[in-house]
């Protein structure tokens, strides 16, 4: 499945002067830099051909588009208040769904299994979004009137908010997202809350508009319960990821806007589920790449920029995302067929900072395209990155975020390294 094509990019650039006049140049040795179109010096890497530039070679951007800010969609510009904002984000199907399947379990029969409406849901949330900001008490001593012992907070008493004690544990036991019946769960295990992902994404495709630079990424739902197919009360596949905050949880994959960091786009990673019911475009592309497709699916054919991490980064991932009208820039690791990451570790200066640049080229619906490979040294490290725009040409200084939120100037960088992830996503 392809999308219309994406802006012809712009005319080969000039060759650059060789490093010894050029007071920017960083990273590949002389006489491996120099600029040549075939011989050699070309590094051949499982088929795709690259050539060694100067590092400043590429000095035209590529994509001509705009830089786009983030907006909302029209007819939207009047959430100028907290609670104005959080109903625009909140997608009515979370409210018609939940009140659908939760009135499923009330009978009606008396106050405590009185049926749900908007306004309880909503009131219900409020409570919830409360809950997490006392956490000084167990639940059971939040409807409290007097103040509790061992502690100098005044007494919670929430159920002055219109809830009592009882009706609240009554919904919170109840409450519903989507279906839970055994055909339901037959056809999908994730059925019970996928409901809140599909709603979700269609809501903000609707609402948010996207500046021009777009970072998929994953994210950990922590999950500290039990694992299980068909109850509601178990999680169908959890995963271990030593690197997250939550380590342990549901995965999801997603698209951010990088400019505001609003996720727009989700998907769940569901483990060997996949591997039976492989999602769509995998087969064709692998997983890294086809995942990165159904991330920016929605905006294929608008020249957006994908920034993405090792995850997703790879030469198949920025040809897929030039087919799809879109542009890619992301840290190839693990994904190194065609790349040559090898030779860029070998040819990156050992001064903090430095970068070599190759370029190659992507046949894309029977044109040719500009993507280069270069590298960024950080200390002992040298990473390698796989880009269908911006330039080598050099950039303001890579700034690092600490702890203490004090910016620090790490590194010199080339500047399509800087505009992309400094620019707001994977800062």
């Amino acid at each position: 499945m392809q999308a219309a094509s994406p802006p012809a990019a712009a005319p080969a650039p000039a060759p650059a002067p060789a490093p010894a006049s050029d007071p920017e140049g960083r990273g590949a040795s002389t006489s491996r830099s120099s600029p040549v179109d075939d011989g050699p010096d070309v590094v051949n890497v499982n088929g795709q051909r690259w050539t060694p530039r100067v590092p400043t070679f590429v000095k035209e951007d590529a994509r001509k588009d705009e830089r786009t800010k983030t907006k909302l969609n029209n007819g939207q510009n009047d959430a100028k208040t907290v609670m104005n904002l959080f109903l625009l984000f909140l997608p009515p199907a979370w409210i018609t769904d939940t009140i659908k399947y939760t009135n499923l379990l009330l009978d009606d029969s008396d106050a405590l299994n009185k049926k749900i409406d908007k306004g309880e849901l909503l009131r219900f949330y409020g409570y919830m979004l409360a809950l997490t900001l006392q956490d000084y008490l167990p639940l059971d001593k939040m409807w409290k009137r007097q103040q509790v012992a061992g502690t100098t907070a005044p007494p919670p008493c929430f159920g002055r908010f219109g809830m009592t004690q009882n009706r609240f544990m009554k919904l919170k036991s109840k409450l519903r997202f989507g279906p839970s019946d055994s055909a339901s769960f037959d056809a999908n295990p994730w059925c019970f809350v996928e409901t809140l992902i599909d709603a979700w994404k269609k809501h903000m495709n609707e609402v948010i508009i996207p500046g021009w630079l777009l970072a998929p990424d994953e994210s950990m739902i922590a999950w500290l319960g039990k694992v299980g197919l068909n109850d509601i009360n178990k999680c169908p596949h959890r995963m271990f990821v030593r690197r997250k905050p939550e380590p342990l949880g549901v995965e999801i994959k997603a698209t951010g806007d990088a400019l505001s960091e609003l996720i727009l786009f989700m998907e769940i990673v569901k483990g060997k589920a996949e591997k039976i019911k492989p999602k769509y475009w995998n087969k064709e592309n692998g997983a890294t790449a086809a995942t990165t497709m159904r991330l920016s699916e929605n905006w294929f054919g608008t020249g957006r920029v994908v920034a993405g991490d090792s995850w997703f980064a790879s030469v198949r991932t920025a040809e897929q995302m030039l087919l799809n009208g879109l542009h890619f820039i992301g840290d190839v690791k693990t994904g190194t067929s065609r790349f040559p990451l090898a030779y860029l570790k070998e040819h990156t200066h050992e001064e903090n900072g430095s970068w070599a640049t190759l370029t190659s080229t992507l046949d894309i619906d029977g044109e040719k395209k500009l993507v280069y490979a270069v590298s960024h040294r950080r200390g002992e490290s040298v990473h390698g990155f796989v880009a269908t725009c911006g330039t080598t040409l050099s950039g303001e200084a890579h700034k690092a975020y600490f702890e203490d939120m004090e910016e620090r100037v790490m590194a010199p960088c080339e500047r399509g390294l800087r505009d992309h992830t400094q620019g707001g996503a994977h800062s």
